[in-house]
């Protein structure tokens, strides 16, 4: 996964902590208050920092309530140039959206917005459909973040939710849920959850340079175990999907391609 353009918000990192400050917001916290949850304990991977501090601040300002801290760690990451490591062959034009981003944070902010919710409530069992090329594709509610998606694409839109259950699961991953905010995916009914997809789901999550991956059932997260990697290859490594991503890998699961992006984080 990771990024697919050179905008702030063409960055996984970036559109999950765009989600996270704004829910907080929803829930009644300050923009400081929401700032200090995010922070946490300031351990914030050196892969993921520069696209954490430019969301954050983006966020902030669009909704005029930017933190002078975030202010400053933006400001830092775009002029130190430690995020252009990230955009070999685009540095150009990824330079330059952070020279626009750099000039809004240092100018007047907009006037505070009122922070609603565009994401609906959303529970397990739930059926969701989304555009996918000249048709339509389904994907399933499990968890707060697990998302199974069919490998299915209707010419239509109307199709019966029996059917769509009755179909093969490509992959189950965890989202970011932009397609809720935009409104791309669309909730179009509820089932009972089948056995299969109640069954113990397991994903791993590997730290930079370990050679151990702490693995565990998306049902039971708390239940985790430390195994080799060796032992993680055919597991889904967890993540926080974006929507083009779901779209990309289940075109690939479609065409009988491999996805670029879960190649990409098989590497």
């Amino acid at each position: 996964m990771g990024t697919w353009g050179h905008r702030i918000f063409e960055d996984d990192q970036a559109v999950e902590v765009r989600e996270e400050f704004l829910a907080l917001l929803l829930a009644g916290r300050s923009a400081g208050e929401a700032t200090n949850v995010l922070v946490g304990d300031g351990a914030l991977d050196a892969d993921e920092e520069s696209s954490f501090w430019l969301g954050l601040a983006a966020t902030q300002w669009e909704y005029g309530q930017l933190v002078e801290r975030v202010k400053q760690e933006a400001i830092r990451v775009i002029d130190t140039g430690v995020d252009l490591r990230r955009w070999e062959g685009i540095e150009a034009k990824r330079a330059a959206e952070l020279a626009r981003l750099r000039a809004k944070l240092l100018g007047k902010q907009p006037t505070p917005k009122k922070v609603v919710s565009r994401k609906p409530k959303l529970e397990a069992g739930d059926i969701f459909r989304f555009p996918l090329g000249s048709g339509f594709a389904f994907g399933r509610v499990l968890t707060d973040n697990e998302r199974a998606f069919y490998l299915f694409q209707a010419p239509t839109k109307d199709v019966a939710l029996p059917d769509v259950v009755s179909k093969h699961v490509a992959f189950i991953v965890g989202c970011t849920d932009d397609g809720f905010y935009n409104r791309r995916w669309r909730v179009v009914g509820r089932l009972p959850l089948e056995p299969h997809l109640t069954k113990p789901i397991w994903f791993f999550h590997q730290s930079v340079g370990s050679k151990t991956c702490q693995v565990f059932d998306v049902w039971h997260p708390d239940s985790d175990k430390e195994m080799p990697e060796a032992e993680c290859k055919d597991l889904e490594q967890w993540g926080a999907w974006s929507e083009v991503h779901i779209v990309e890998r289940l075109n690939a699961a479609l065409n009988g391609t491999l996805s670029v992006f879960a190649a990409r984080r098989l590497r």
